[in-house]
């Protein structure tokens, strides 16, 4: 009954219907870039994608983020969590976590995997220029 509530609260208020647009808006570019970079990568010249090929740390220090915020906030502060949220807070928070930086790791990934693709696709032609 609450978050009915809530719900038909938010969705009555034109100045709220406004902001979440915006902010759906926002969320929809930061889902979309990563995918555009990575096409772009393709096309990268040889120095430009060794570059971009070296990159497995960042995505080891996300994971290393995600594992870590998960057992300190899951594991550790639970007790001390829910005396301040709800148990269904708690649980969003994480699985909301979860899916920004589980996106974040994959979109490094995808990167190194493309740019080192594109590194020997183009250190191949050059061999094959050379001959």
């Amino acid at each position: 009954m609450h978050i009915e509530q809530v719900w038909n609260n938010i969705l009555h208020d034109p100045f709220l219907i406004v902001i979440w647009s915006f902010l759906a808006l926002i969320l929809l570019a930061l889902l979309m870039t990563p995918p555009i970079l990575l096409w772009r990568l393709r096309h990268y010249p040889l120095e430009k994608a060794r570059e971009m090929a070296t990159g497995e740390k960042d995505g080891i220090r996300l994971i290393t983020g995600l594992v870590t915020l998960n057992l300190l906030c899951g594991v550790i502060l639970r007790p001390f969590n829910l005396q301040r949220y709800s148990l269904d807070a708690l649980t969003f928070g994480l699985i909301l976590a979860g899916f920004i930086f589980g996106y974040l790791i994959l979109a490094i990934f995808a990167r190194v995997w493309i740019a080192k693709r594109r590194v020997r696709q183009l250190e191949a032609q050059s061999q094959e220029e050379s001959f």
